[in-house]
């Protein structure tokens, strides 16, 4: 994972994460990252990373985490990661 210069480069990485989700099978959790990405109004940046990387924990935990390949699993950790720190 590269970190990103700015939030939107970020967003287009997760945007991408999203589409390799669904198509290992994991639309669910594609959907629940694309929709607090997109669809909700946050008050704050750091409510909407706070959610993002719960949705992101969940994924790599979740019914689903067998789908991940190594590729998206180190994704998540990488996004996890970023958003920690910030």
């Amino acid at each position: 994972m590269i970190q990103p210069k700015n939030n939107q480069e970020f967003y287009k990485e997760i945007d991408a994460t999203c589409l390799r989700l669904r198509e290992v099978g994991m639309g669910t959790e594609a959907n629940r990252i694309s929709h607090l990405l997109h669809k909700v109004a946050w008050t704050s940046t750091s409510e909407l990373f706070e959610n993002l990387e719960a949705a992101f924990e969940d994924a790599l935990a979740g019914p689903n985490a067998a789908k991940l390949t190594p590729q998206l699993k180190e994704e998540l950790d990488g996004y996890i990661r970023v958003l920690a720190n910030v």
